[in-house]
């Protein structure tokens, strides 16, 4: 891979030390030397897939790009969808203690949401409520919350108690995410310490060879 570069260097070295070394050491240091420049290349290349990707998630299109592919992503696409769902309640708990009409809320909540398939199911919301459906029956239809959560709207609604209710759904679904994020950082560590020292020791591999060669000739 570095052919042109390794045996320049490597002869001006020994010709001063009026060494012979044989094809056995040439190969080890040309292994070393392409195995550091894969390191460096793999390096450069995720830097500049995140650099660009910060670029990008700065432009509208970047970010309606990152929300589709978080979307359909298989490991990705369950949290999109616990986040979406959190910011929803968050946003209705307020909504309906600044007493906003349920019909307004949900057009003004599909603004907070991200997730393409929870604002779709909070359109077919708002079209069925200004269809003259209840509002409680659409959320329902729809299957936005838990059916647990589900349940606790249509008793709060017909008790008038809904605000206390969404104030307790809003808050178990916060910390449902929280969990939930917590739990990838903790399948991402182990995961990052690895590469971290897959590359670690191929620099370390890459450099200690041709020492050793070096020496074992001297």
């Amino acid at each position: 891979l570095i052919e042109p570069f390794m045996p320049t260097t490597s002869k001006k070295i020994f010709e001063q030390l009026n060494i012979q070394v044989s094809n056995d050491f040439n190969n080890t240091m040309r292994l070393s030397m392409n195995m550091g420049l894969i390191v460096l290349i793999t390096i450069t290349v995720i830097i500049g897939i995140l650099l660009i990707s910060m670029l990008l998630a700065n432009t509208y299109k970047g970010k309606e790009v990152f929300i589709t592919i978080a979307d359909k992503f298989i490991f990705t696409r369950n949290i999109t969808e616990k986040i979406a769902v959190s910011r929803f309640c968050m946003a209705m708990t307020l909504m309906v203690k600044s007493g906003v009409d349920t019909t307004e809320a949900l057009e003004y909540v599909q603004d907070v949401v991200a997730s393409r398939k929870i604002k779709k199911k909070i359109k077919r919301c708002h079209k069925n409520v200004l269809d003259n459906k209840s509002f409680v029956d659409s959320i329902v239809d729809e299957k936005i919350l838990s059916n647990m959560h589900n349940q606790m709207l249509k008793v709060s609604y017909k008790t008038g108690a809904y605000e206390g209710t969404w104030d307790k759904i809003s808050d178990f679904n916060v910390k449902e995410v929280d969990e939930s994020l917590e739990d990838i950082l903790q399948a991402i560590e182990p995961i990052m310490i690895t590469i971290m020292t897959i590359v670690i020791g191929a620099v370390l591999i890459s450099v200690m060879l041709p020492l050793m060669g070096i020496m074992t000739s001297i």
